[in-house]
């Protein structure tokens, strides 16, 4: 029994210690830098338009596409704001990140025709009815599904 107690614990603790440590991927940038991304960065600077998406509805949403030519024209149309008729399926809608992400310039936001289910990955989220985990679990249901983009517009830093 002491045995599989201590085994519960070093899994719990290696389980939090998981939850601290964020993966990113190396992508190239523009000017063949390479830069560190994942998917926190890519919602936490998203276009101030996209305020209102949760980061589960923006990861079901939007998909993160390297500019091309045809983005580029999209974008100026979009910026000239004018409201021609094309023929043929409308184009998806295209965001910019904002000037602090790191792919600002070489990525935009594209968003799905339909969304998308999203699969989390890693650690599982914390069950709620144990009192040890309670906590957490807010955290996790709180960055899911409140809109965010510092940990200070879901919770005050010394509150819990």
């Amino acid at each position: 029994m002491v045995k599989d107690q201590t085994y519960a614990q070093i899994h719990e603790f290696e389980d939090d210690l998981d939850a601290l440590n964020e993966h990113f991927l190396i992508e190239s940038a523009e000017n063949n830098k390479m830069v560190f991304v994942n998917s926190r960065i890519d919602y936490q600077y998203r276009d101030n338009t996209l305020n209102n998406y949760c980061l589960y509805d923006f990861t079901s949403w939007f998909r993160k596409k390297k500019i091309d030519e045809n983005d580029k024209r999209i974008l100026a149309k979009t910026n000239e704001e004018t409201t021609s008729i094309s023929r043929g399926r409308p184009s998806n809608e295209r965001y910019k990140f904002l000037p602090q992400h790191p792919q600002h310039f070489s990525h935009i936001l594209m968003k799905w025709t339909k969304p998308r289910v999203p699969v989390l990955i890693g650690p599982m989220i914390p069950r709620r009815e144990r009192d040890e985990t309670k906590e957490r679990y807010y955290r996790a249901i709180l960055t899911l599904f409140v809109p965010w983009r510092t940990i200070t517009d879901l919770c005050d830093v010394t509150g819990t």
